[in-house]
C-alpha cells in the first residue's frame, strides 16, 4: 500500500531563520512492519535530510533515492539522534548497515557503503535489529516515479 502526500517541514538554520523543505512521504511494508518514509528526492533535499531534528518516530524514515548507483556518503552533523542507517544496492539490497551517533564536534565523520548504492534508508536506532546484510526490500522499488 503506497500513499503520497507533501509535509512541509521547518528548520531553524544558523541564525534562527527558517527555511521550508518540503518532503513527500510514501508509506511502504519493510520486513512486514508498516513504514511512512520522506523521500530525499532532490539535491537540496538530501542536503537537508534529517539534520536540526529532535525526534524520528517509531515507523518514520527517510529515503534517499539517486538516479543511479553511486559512492555516497552521509554524516550526522546536526543530527541530533541516533539512527540506523542502511546502504541498498539496484535490487533494494541491503549491502551495508551502520549504527551512527549524532556528530558533537567537527570535523564529523563520514560512513559510506564498501560497494556503489541506489538507496540510504535512516531509521530509529532501534531498528537495527530488524534489518541484515543481504536481506532484501522490494517494496522500495515500486516507488511511484519521481516527478
Amino acid at each position: 500500500m503506497n500513499a503520497w502526500f507533501t509535509v512541509p517541514l521547518l528548520w531553524l538554520i544558523g541564525s534562527g531563520s527558517a527555511v521550508a523543505v518540503d518532503f513527500s512521504k510514501v508509506e511502504v511494508d519493510l520486513a512486514g512492519e508498516n513504514y511512512q518514509l520522506e523521500l530525499a528526492d532532490s539535491p537540496e533535499k538530501r542536503r537537508q535530510g534529517l539534520m536540526f531534528r529532535r525526534e524520528l518516530p517509531v515507523g518514520n524514515g527517510m529515503l534517499f533515492v539517486y538516479d543511479r548507483s553511486g559512492d555516497y556518503r552521509i554524516w550526522m552533523k546536526n543530527t541530533r539522534m541516533p539512527l540506523t542507517v542502511l546502504w541498498l544496492d539496484e535490487q533494494a539490497r541491503i549491502q551495508h548497515k551502520a549504527l551512527l551517533e549524532p556528530c558533537r564536534a567537527d570535523p564529523c565523520p563520514v560512513e559510506a557503503a564498501p560497494r556503489p548504492s541506489r538507496f540510504i534508508l535512516e531509521l530509529p536506532a532501534g531498528d537495527w535489529d530488524r534489518f541484515s546484510i543481504g536481506q532484501r526490500l522490494p517494496a522500495l522499488l515500486e516507488l511511484p516515479p519521481r516527478k
